[in-house]
Order: C-alpha cells, then structure tokens, then sequence
C-alpha cells in the first residue's frame, strides 16, 4: 500500500474534520516523519473543533491571555492561505472568551501548529500500561485509561493538569498491522504544555519555599536570555542554566535545607550580604548556587513513565587542570517511586505523600526582547518538579 494510506496520518488524510491538522503535516514537512515504516507512533490529532480552543502560549507575558481559533477554508485561492486563525482575549480562570482582536498571520499559524504537532506525537506505545510518555517536543503526556478504550481514555498535558481537566479520546484508528502506529482522536481542545516556570511553581507552595528562596537570591533567573546579540523575552522568570531541553528539579523539604543551614554546611543568603571580604563572599556565594545547581539533573523522570536507571549529569560541575567535568546522580526510576544517590553515598527519595511529585513546567522563550510584543515561540526548555526527603550533596 502507498505509505500515506497506512500511515497514522491517514485518518486525517480522508477526513475533512481535521483538516486543520492535516494542513500543518504538510505544510511543516512532518508527512515524511510520519509516514516511516521504521517507527510506530502514537499520534493524537485534534480535530478541527478542538482547536478552536487553543490558548496561545505567545500570550503568556501578555496583559491579557489570548486564544486562537484555527478555520480551513478550502475554497482558498492557494494552500498557504487555506488554514487562518482568528485571536481572541480569554481569561483562563473563568473560560470566558473576549474580544476578537484580529487573525495571526501565516509565520504565527505555522509555529502554533509546529508546536501543536511536536506536542501530539508520541514515538512509541501508549497502551503499554504506563501513564507518562514523552512527546516529540520534549514535552511529557499523561494518558489514564487506555484500557478503556473509545469513550474512556483520557490525555491531559501540562496545561490540562494544571487547570484539573482532562482530553477524550473519540475515536482510535489502529495502523500497526501493516502501518506504522495507532491514531487517536480527541475533541474539546488540544494537548497543551505547562504554562508555569519552575520559579512560578516553587512560589505557589509553601513547601518548597526554602529552595525558592535560594533561587530567588541567585544568578540563575532571568526574563530575557541573551544568545549573541538577540534577546528572547520570557513571560516569567525562567532559570538561566536550561537550554532547550529537559530537566528533572529535586526540592529538598524545608527543613533539610534549614537543618543543612544550622549545621554550617550551607550558607545562608543573609551570611553572604553580610560578609565584607569580597573573597570569601564569593566562596559563599559559589556554595549556595552549587547546591541549587546539583539538585537540576539533565533529563526528565516522571514516576509513571516506567522503569530507567543510570547516572545522570546534574547542572553543577568542576574544573581541574582546564577540563570542565560536570557532577551526576544515580537515579532509578519506576512507576512507583524514584531513588537518588548523590556524590557521597546518600539516597534520597522523591515524597509522595503530599503529592508534591511529577509536577509539570515549561519555560518559554521568544521571538521578541520584549514578552508582550511576542509573535512566535523562538525555544522553550520543559522541567519535572520533585519533592524529596533530603538535600543532595556532591562533596
């Protein structure tokens, strides 16, 4: 058979309900990815009243919160035009939708849409019984229920579980026999990514508040990040050691850093601000934003996404002789607890209990200096958030 026609992309091939997604497959190139014998996919495709309701990431920084309603107009004088977006004002507690305040152009449709793919492609099974699974994009979806089929699987990203809804699944289309996937239709609105940064996160619960403190005190926040000569705004404040990719956040409880803090093995912001050798005040100061920086691991680990293991670099490092080598944790995870064994033998445990665990954030940077002129997401960085029993330590 033509790989089109056994491709997960096949049902919105024939079906005119969604052809708004099936415009941004093409018009991105994402066809050839997804029409690969070699991969099976898991791909969920909104249809074309589901995304009526996307709220625009771009608008984060904005003073008010946008929504963009996506149409296809096959009557289109050529294919670029075919697909056009009407904005909207919309306040994401109550759903109330505002004012019309015009159409995105063509460059702002196909970046939503880009981002809407990455974030709906799912290179694997998600019916193998786990409850997370990374997206193309490096975002993380949840799935419950797929045993339950049509009518009672549910999807939520990091938006949706942010606002406590979840995403049906409609209709499934099952490729695998000869094809390379399953497809899964969902209605209401489409999969969207956390709206909050690690920092907006650390602030809501009291529970981390020692460790949003040390933070807030650091180098490491930043509402526009600087590579070369442009500057991308930030809708909040953003942790200048990500770069555009995935990143585990271990927050010791309360307690352990104070207890850490008593005990003269971690500096406190106040010691620092009250030293007046500049010598020492630097070596104060280095000890804290170490600590922050080893309790950042490259890669996200969700409890639910299966098993892994193995030694992962964390963002603080050491230079001996000019060669820059970066301190890792050993970490296990499974779909029920993940374990950590920092530097000097210790094992901590990620806290369930309070449910301060596989929280989800996204960091957004964009196209402009200045987050409420933003046109286009430029890049973002995702973060998992876990509590833990005690403080990690390298040395």
């Amino acid at each position: 058979n033509p790989v089109a026609y056994i491709s997960v992309t096949f049902p919105a091939l024939i079906n005119e309900t969604m052809s708004v997604l099936y415009w941004g497959v093409e018009q991105l190139g994402f066809d050839v990815y997804l029409n690969s014998q070699n991969t099976y996919y898991s791909l969920f495709i909104p249809n074309n009243t589901s995304l009526l309701d996307y709220v625009d990431p771009c608008s984060y920084g904005k003073t008010s919160t946008q929504l963009f309603r996506f149409h296809y107009k096959p009557t289109a004088q050529t294919e670029s035009e075919k697909v056009w977006a009407s904005i909207w004002n919309y306040d994401t507690a109550t759903g109330e939708v505002g004012d019309s305040i015009g159409e995105a152009s063509y460059s702002q449709i196909t970046n939503r849409l880009e981002d809407i793919l990455n974030t709906h492609i799912v290179i694997g099974n998600v019916e193998d019984g786990n409850t997370f699974y990374r997206t193309k994009g490096g975002s993380m979806v949840k799935v419950q229920d797929a045993t339950a089929g049509v009518g009672g699987m549910k999807v939520q990203g990091g938006y949706q579980l942010e606002q406590g809804r979840s995403v049906p699944v409609v209709s499934i289309y099952d490729e695998s026999l000869e094809g390379n996937g399953k497809t899964y239709i969902i209605e209401d609105e489409p999969i969207m990514t956390a709206r909050k940064s690690v920092f907006d996160i650390l602030g809501e619960h009291e529970e981390f508040s020692a460790f949003h403190d040390l933070l807030q005190s650091s180098q490491f926040l930043e509402t526009k990040h600087v590579i070369g000569s442009d500057e991308h705004g930030a809708p909040s404040e953003n942790i200048s050691l990500f770069n555009t990719y995935r990143y585990t956040v271990f927050v010791p409880t309360n307690q352990a850093i104070e207890d850490l803090q008593k005990e003269g093995k971690l500096p406190t912001w106040e010691q620092v601000d009250a030293e007046e050798d500049e010598d020492v005040k630097d070596s104060l100061r280095l000890e804290i934003e170490n600590f922050i920086k080893y309790h950042i691991q490259d890669e996200a680990f969700y409890m639910g996404q299966g098993t892994d293991s193995g030694e992962y670099e964390t963002s603080a490092y050491k230079v001996t002789d000019g060669n820059l080598s970066y301190y890792k944790l050993k970490t296990q995870v499974s779909n029920d607890g993940i374990t950590i064994q920092d530097g000097v033998g210790n094992t901590r445990q990620v806290v369930t209990s309070a449910g301060l665990y596989n929280i989800m954030a996204r960091e957004y940077q964009y196209d402009s200096r200045d987050a409420t002129s933003a046109n286009n997401l430029y890049t973002s960085s995702f973060a998992v958030i876990h509590q833990i029993d005690g403080v990690l330590q390298y040395k």
